[in-house]
C-alpha cells in the first residue's frame, strides 16, 4: 500500500492523530529499522494521545473557567488560612477518587476561587469533568 493511500484511508476513517504523525513515524521507522508492530504501536499511540488531548480540551471548554491557573502559582507567603500540605492533599485528587465533593469555605481573599479554578483544570486534564 502506498503512503498516499494510507493517508487517504486515515483521513476517511477520521484518524487525525495518526494522520498527523504518519510522515514522522514512517521516517523514524525507516531510519531506525523498527518492526511493523512497533510502527503500528507508534501510530496507535499518536491517535490515542490526540483523542485524549481533544477530550481534555472539550472538558475544559465545558467547565467555562474564566482563567486557567495552576496551583504551582499559588502564593503561600500571603497570610492565608490554608497550608501547603492542605493544598497538596486537594491536589492529589484523593477526594475525587473516593467520590467525595470538594467544598472550599473561607474568608474573602484566602484564594478559594483560585484553588477551585486550578483544581478544575487539573480534574479536566485527568479525564473528568468539572464545574466551578
Amino acid at each position: 500500500m502506498s503512503t498516499a493511500i494510507a493517508r487517504n484511508l486515515m483521513a476517511e476513517m477520521k484518524l487525525p492523530g495518526m494522520l498527523a504523525a504518519f510522515d514522522k513515524t514512517v521516517t523514524d521507522a525507516t531510519r531506525d529499522a523498527v518492526s511493523y508492530t512497533e510502527f503500528l504501536d507508534a501510530l496507535l499511540q499518536a491517535e490515542a494521545d490526540y483523542r485524549g488531548e481533544r477530550a481534555a480540551q472539550r472538558r475544559l471548554k465545558a467547565a467555562k473557567l474564566p482563567i486557567r491557573v495552576c496551583l504551582d502559582d499559588f502564593d503561600y507567603t500571603a497570610h492565608r488560612s490554608i497550608t501547603k500540605a492542605q493544598i497538596r492533599e486537594i491536589q492529589s485528587l484523593g477526594w475525587l477518587k473516593d467520590g467525595r465533593p470538594l467544598l472550599l469555605i473561607g474568608q474573602t481573599g484566602v484564594g478559594k476561587s483560585f484553588i477551585a479554578q486550578a483544581i478544575a483544570l487539573q480534574v479536566c486534564q485527568h479525564g473528568r469533568s468539572a464545574s466551578t
